[in-house]
């Protein structure tokens, strides 16, 4: 999600699996492999799991390789007047299964989308820091100030765990055509100026 959120094409994808091989790291990789097929061009993914000993626990490194030419970067584009829209609910640890059935939470699918829209200046995907963290950046990095809308319907201090929002800033004119888009819970979390 970050490497497309900036404006990079994926190249090339390692995936570091503590687990020996079998059903699990394999299931595994039959997620990664799902989630990259959302993409309009095929990468190579290079995986490998433990076989020397027996792990007590599970864990995964995921590396996403990417090319952005440094014009097309999505990073300090907001503009002033720009709304900052957030796309899903801020989610952590097994909320986020049940979310993700009920189609709450912000996905690969909805970035590529968002990605593809000329008047969306910048996409960032919350994580456990919270929206609050990421609209600061997102208007430090553009040379603006943020200010939040206090009628939100979302908190922006609770952590988004592992990237269940997703941020962008877009022209207030463009709100419905963002909408039209999305079928994910959608709020204005505040405007830059």
């Amino acid at each position: 999600m970050e490497t497309i959120a900036i404006g990079a094409r994926p190249n090339c994808i390692s995936a570091t699996i503590p687990l020996e091989r079998g059903r699990i790291s394999s299931n595994i990789l039959t997620g990664i492999r799902r989630e990259v097929s959302l993409l309009d061009h095929e990468i190579p993914i290079v995986s490998s799991t433990e076989n020397n000993f027996t792990v007590k626990q599970s864990g995964l490194g995921v590396t996403v390789i990417g090319i952005v030419n440094r014009a097309a970067m999505r990073l300090g584009k907001s503009r002033r007047d720009d709304l900052v829209l957030s796309i899903g609910y801020p989610c952590v640890g097994r909320e986020v299964v049940s979310a993700e059935k009920e189609g709450l939470i912000a996905d690969l699918g909805d970035v590529i989308r968002l990605a593809r829209l000329p008047f969306v200046h910048e996409i960032i995907p919350v994580g456990s820091r919270g929206i609050s963290h990421e609209t600061t950046t997102l208007a430090k990095d553009s040379h603006l100030r943020f200010i939040g809308e206090t009628l939100s319907k979302i908190d922006p201090r609770q952590s988004a765990g592992p990237g269940t929002v997703i941020l962008c800033s877009t022209p207030a004119e463009r709100f419905q055509d963002v909408a039209k888009l999305i079928q994910k819970p959608l709020n204005v979390v505040g405007v830059l100026y």
